[in-house]
């Protein structure tokens, strides 16, 4: 039986129980308002906050959930719109469970049937109800709610699926698809897939990526989950993820990067919306592209801001009254010969490079969808373009005819208050299935927060001075469009460690060493970039096992026992040495590393150092009158003959008295 015929099926049935509940009342309708969410718990320096959403399953993960506070609570739904435990054990009802939350947490409701599904939805067309989201392995059930809600989002959690060793390419992009078709724009992936090219390579392409990380124990496996750049974490344990954050002190920290837009291409340098302007961005390092589109008189897509020829060439005139071979004979200002570019030429130049198109649709006409599709469809084009505008209503005509595909939604931020702007934000992003791509203007650190929270990315437009990529990074943008792609090609984009895992001896003290890897691809050890800009420096954050080791002025002193202890290398980055105001500095992280520290051979007491008493006892051990264990004798055998003898006490007796 197809899914719309078991929601026919299953209508009485629902309407019935429908009926049945109590606090559905004809004479008031309850407004359950927006949360703030998370806006006590904000202590750490992160602005680009990551989502925590904890399955309420027992009655007392419900009683403690604001204690946890985590972004999102799931409840699961039986068809009588009860919340029910994790042995199907009623806990409370859908009203009071929302209420319980005070408008701090957003009610999350996950439902696996049809009868459930259909139940919420009603009950959704019932009461004000601005601010929930569902989840749920099956996507049409996903679909049919977003199609039958107002505000409500969907969260398709594929977190059990098997995709085999790795997530290839053909395979993300199979997931992206789902997501788009089905009026979601966050999925839940398994742990084991989440790494920083699988969670970039999905953000680029307009997904909101979350993990199942429901077990996590350790401060460590935290960081390995948000260093990734994840933008939320299905998880019971909260605490420990703000305990590691907690630790990022720096201002402005970013634990995931935002993509810079070329803007036209790099018009700060070269005419804007060429091909040639845009390579230079994408040289520069530049994420994604950014051009816009009209349809000529004889149907060809070509690349102008304006509907009017006249400020960027030779020539004047619309482009809609024109022919290609008109407009070909034009030519772009700043330049000797390159004439107005056309959209194919845009795919033929960036095909198969690792760069994303972000094509905006300028004209009204129908007729754009469609030369639009078929442009896709012959370069094979879909993994490498999203769709934004302003005109909502080519967004819709290019959904129902390409559902797969990622779309924005451009438009201007009002102001007013931080909820209010939020409320704006779930209708746009709603109606047109989108991302938020607004101007900078009125925006801030809170309603990029609030909506991070959410699932909904922001791509802010456009900046003219490269100093405020930092800043906009640090509220949390996704994307940065910018006009001067160029100037970015040497911000640190990345940091890694030389080795993630390590080995140390005991009391051993050492720098650690980290590679920068700029937006254009350059490579730079940290302690040369610390040499060229005065004002960025690298600093170390121990994540567990943090009660034995010492931090001496950015040296690590390993602890005087053996065991193993984690960090995390944090580099602050500055623009230019001329810049020394906070907002013009950011600070990026690597994911942990893991140090194992061991004895030196002869430091049979474990105390950092060799001594008179470390030559007695292994004197003693040879005499037959102590014993040392396992892990003492692999140090013992100081002549490294695998065995321990005589020999061996006698060098250790000259390694203390300074004759070997």
């Amino acid at each position: 039986m197809s899914f719309m015929k078991k929601i026919i099926c299953t209508l009485i049935t629902a309407t019935l129980c429908f009926a049945q509940i109590s606090f559905f009342s004809a004479e008031s309708i309850h407004d359950y308002g927006m949360a703030d969410i998370r806006s006590g718990n904000n202590s750490n320096s992160v602005s680009q906050v990551t989502s925590m959403a904890t399955e309420i399953i027992s009655k007392e993960d419900y009683e403690s959930v604001l204690i946890s506070a985590p972004s999102h609570a799931i409840y699961t739904l039986n068809k009588d719109l009860n919340i029910v435990d994790k042995n199907g054990s009623i806990i409370t009802d859908i009203h009071n469970a929302i209420i319980h939350l005070e408008n701090k947490v957003v009610p999350t409701f996950r439902i696996e049937t049809i009868e459930v599904a259909q139940a919420f939805c009603m009950f959704e067309k019932s009461v004000i109800l601005t601010d929930a989201a569902v989840i749920s392995t099956d996507v049409d059930i996903i679909n049919f709610i977003r199609q039958n809600t107002s505000f409500v989002i969907g969260i398709i959690d594929f977190s059990q699926n098997d995709y085999g060793e790795t997530l290839s390419p053909d395979e993300m992009m199979q997931i992206r698809g789902i997501v788009n078709k089905n009026l979601s724009k966050i999925v839940v992936l398994p742990t084991r897939y989440i790494n920083k090219d699988t969670v970039e390579y999905l953000q680029k392409k307009l997904i909101t990526v979350w993990t199942n990380k429901s077990n996590c124990q350790t401060q460590t496996e935290a960081m390995e989950v948000l260093t990734t750049g994840t933008n939320g974490v299905l998880t019971q344990n909260c605490k420990v993820f703000d305990d590691a954050l907690i630790k990022c002190t720096a201002r402005n920290s970013c634990l995931r990067r935002s993509y810079v837009i070329g803007h036209r291409g790099n018009p700060a340098t070269y005419c804007e919306n060429t091909v040639e302007g845009s390579m230079i961005a994408f040289n520069a390092g530049a994420d994604i592209i950014e051009n816009d589109i009209y349809i000529s008189k004889d149907g060809v897509l070509f690349v102008m801001h304006d509907e009017d020829i006249s400020r960027t060439t030779n020539g004047t005139g619309l482009i809609s009254e024109m022919t290609y071979n008109e407009l070909r004979s034009f030519t772009m200002n700043g330049t000797e010969n390159t004439p107005i570019p056309t959209l194919e030429e845009y795919f033929q130049a960036f095909d198969g490079l690792d760069v994303q198109l972000f094509v905006e649709i300028k004209g009204g006409e129908a007729d754009i969808i469609d030369e639009l599709v078929k442009l896709i469809d012959k370069y094979s084009f879909l993994d490498q373009i999203s769709v934004i505008s302003f005109n909502g209503t080519q967004l819709n005509r290019l959904y129902q005819a390409l559902p797969e595909i990622s779309l924005g939604f451009l438009c201007n931020t009002d102001s007013g208050s931080t909820l209010g702007k939020t409320k704006t934000a779930l209708t746009y992003t709603k109606n047109y299935n989108s991302t938020y791509n607004t101007s900078y203007s009125n925006v801030d650190t809170r309603f990029y927060q609030q909506l991070n929270y959410r699932g909904i990315t922001s791509w802010p437009w456009t900046f003219n001075e490269f100093y405020s990529i930092p800043t906009q990074t640090s509220y949390g943008a996704a994307g940065i469009t910018t006009n001067g792609a160029s100037y970015c090609a040497k911000f640190p984009a990345s940091v890694e460690p030389t080795s993630y895992i390590e080995t140390a001896t005991v009391g051993m003290e050492y720098m650690p060493k980290a590679v920068l890897t700029t937006f254009d691809g350059s490579t730079i050890s940290n302690s040369d970039y610390i040499k060229k800009y005065s004002s960025g420096y690298s600093y170390v954050i121990i994540l567990d096992g943090e009660d034995n080791v010492t931090i001496k002025d950015k040296t690590i002193i390993a602890p005087k026992k053996t065991g193993t202890f984690t960090y995390v290398i944090a580099q602050r980055c500055s623009l230019s040495e001329k810049m020394q105001e906070s907002s013009q500095y950011y600070t990026i992280y690597t994911s942990p590393i893991t140090v194992t520290v061991s004895c030196k051979s002869g430091d049979l007491n474990a105390d950092g150092d060799i001594t008179l008493s470390d030559a007695m006892l292994l004197f003693t051990h040879i005499a037959g009158k102590t014993v040392i264990c396992e892990e003492q004798e692999k140090i013992a055998d100081i002549n490294n003959d695998s065995n321990i003898s005589l020999v061996d006490a006698i060098k250790l007796f000259m390694i203390v008295a300074g004759k070997s």
